[in-house]
């Protein structure tokens, strides 16, 4: 007969009902020595006799775990509850040195870059004031006498008001005469604007120009810096080296203006009304006008002018000296 575990037994005993073991089972309990419960019944002990491998079984210990289970349950539950009621300890506020706010201090930047390469210039003169009559002005929206055309090197042509100058090779170099009288003593003045534009690229004006082209040049680069150079038979000399200058007007299709103030040998030069220039020189007394682009490394350079003005200059009268009274002593 195979060995039946004991709790399966008893379950067997227990849930039959009129099961001729159950009713002896519930009257006879007895504890034995080691604590542990035992059912016996004179069946039983026949039972045992007539079965030596079974034997009483101990009572489950279901009640004991379930008690112990719910022992720890219920101590878990008051501790948290113990938790949960005790008040949170308040921290003390840990103030935070405040970090200083760095202060950054920007240079003054010097609005012109001023060359005077003789210390004996003359002050900046009263331009409104020491202006004559208007002896050429022109806005373009007609052609008032402009050689325009195309060439190898670039062309020029009057689009939308504006005379346009474009060169379209490296290092090329292309101007354009004005209409303008020729004269000595002057104010001229233009605005310009960059097109297509390359950082070396120059443009500008060109006064007192000959019949052999001779002639000075004021020029400005697309990255915001300007010379002015002698233009002679012999070749190009600087009379002012290229200078950056805060003056000019970064950007793209930006007007800037750019202003020539001559008298005699004493040239001054004006880029958005501020003096940036002053220069004397006495190689070319007179000429003609005439505005020029030049390209460098790109090759593809495009510049427009528009309100050309030039006035004459007033003539500053030559002070008297004031004359010394002559005191006259008569004999009586």
């Amino acid at each position: 007969m195979p060995k039946v575990p004991c709790n399966v037994e008893r379950l067997k005993i227990n849930l039959v009902e009129g099961h001729p073991e159950r009713k002896e089972l519930r009257k006879q309990r007895v504890q034995s020595k080691d604590a542990k419960l035992f059912y016996r019944s004179t069946d039983m002990k026949h039972h045992h006799l007539t079965h030596p491998q079974s034997r009483p079984c101990p009572r489950p210990r279901h009640s004991l775990a379930m008690a112990a289970g719910w022992l720890i349950i219920t101590v878990l539950t008051l501790n948290g509850c113990l938790v949960a009621s005790s008040p949170t300890p308040t921290q003390t506020p840990i103030l935070l040195k405040p970090t200083p706010t760095p202060t950054f201090i920007f240079p003054t930047m010097a609005l012109t870059a001023t060359f005077t390469p003789e210390p004996g210039s003359t002050a900046t003169p009263d331009l409104q004031s020491g202006l004559g009559a208007v002896l050429y002005q022109d806005d373009f929206d007609r052609n008032l006498g402009w050689e325009v055309g195309q060439s190898e090197l670039g062309g020029s042509s009057l689009v939308n008001g504006r005379l346009s100058l474009a060169v379209r090779q490296p290092n090329a170099f292309y101007f354009l005469r004005s209409p303008a009288p020729a004269t000595s003593n002057f104010f001229f003045k233009v605005s310009v604007r960059r097109e297509l534009c390359s950082d070396s690229d120059e443009f500008g004006v060109m006064y007192r120009v000959n019949t052999l082209n001779e002639h000075y040049r004021f020029a400005l680069t697309c990255d915001g810096a300007a010379r002015v150079s002698r233009v002679l038979e012999g070749g190009e000399n600087a009379l002012v080296p290229i200078t950056q200058t805060y003056a000019i007007f970064p950007g793209i299709l930006v007007d800037n203006h750019i202003s020539v103030w001559a008298s005699g040998k004493i040239f001054r030069f004006y880029i958005n009304d501020m003096e940036v220039f002053s220069v004397r020189d006495s190689a070319l007394q007179t000429g003609n006008f005439a505005l020029f682009v030049r390209s460098r490394r790109g090759g593809q350079t495009t510049v427009s002018f528009d309100n050309l003005t030039l006035h004459s200059l007033l003539l500053t009268p030559t002070p008297t000296p004031p004359q010394t009274p002559r005191i006259t002593l008569g004999v009586r």
